[in-house]
Parts: structure tokens; sequence; C-alpha cells
């Protein structure tokens, strides 16, 4: 779904657009409402911070980033296509082993 937000400054606000205040409300319902991007994002921010630490360098994070996404993408597609709440459940208890075999990808 895309959204197009107006580039005025946001009621309420003294420096932040609709746009900046309209895509921050958008990922966050995104991440609220499915359990596949709430895992990725978990994932993310998990890895992230390694590079951040300089346990993990940009160049591996990149690469993990990189099959992440195509997992997430994946996981998305049959997510949307689950009829039931229990097939959504499996696709993202399928991502959730997928997300600790990420754990070991290192």
């Amino acid at each position: 779904m895309t959204y197009t937000y107006c580039e005025r400054i946001a009621p309420g606000e003294t420096e932040k657009t609709c746009r900046d205040i309209g895509a921050s409300h958008s990922f966050q319902s995104k991440l609220r409402e499915n359990e596949i991007w709430k895992l990725h994002s978990r994932a993310y921010k998990k890895y992230f911070a390694r590079v951040r630490k300089k346990t993990m360098t940009k160049p591996e994070f990149e690469a993990w980033s990189t099959e992440a996404e195509r997992i997430r993408d994946e996981a998305l597609q049959d997510y949307v296509r689950a009829s039931t709440a229990e097939a959504r459940a499996e696709v993202a208890a399928s991502v959730e082993k997928k997300r600790l075999r990420w754990a070991e990808w290192r």
C-alpha cells in the first residue's frame, strides 16, 4: 500500500512534515499488524547493533541484510495468501526458524 503525504509542517509540529510523520506511523502500523515485519525488524536491529559494536563488518551485514530481505519478501507473500490465522502463524514460525539460522550465519 502506498500513501501520499503533503510536504507541509504537520499540525502540532514545528519541523516534521506530514510525510515524515505519516511514513513513521505507516511503518509502525505495519509492525503491529504483521508478524513477518516484526520478526524482520527485530533481527535487523540485532545485526545492525553488531555492526555498531564492531563485532560484524559492514560487508557481512549487507550480505546478511540482502538475504534477510529475500526471506522476508518471500514470507510476506505467503503471509498475505494465508487464509487463516493458523496458516499465518505457520508462516511466521517458519521465518522464526530461519531467523534462528541467521543468528548462526556468522
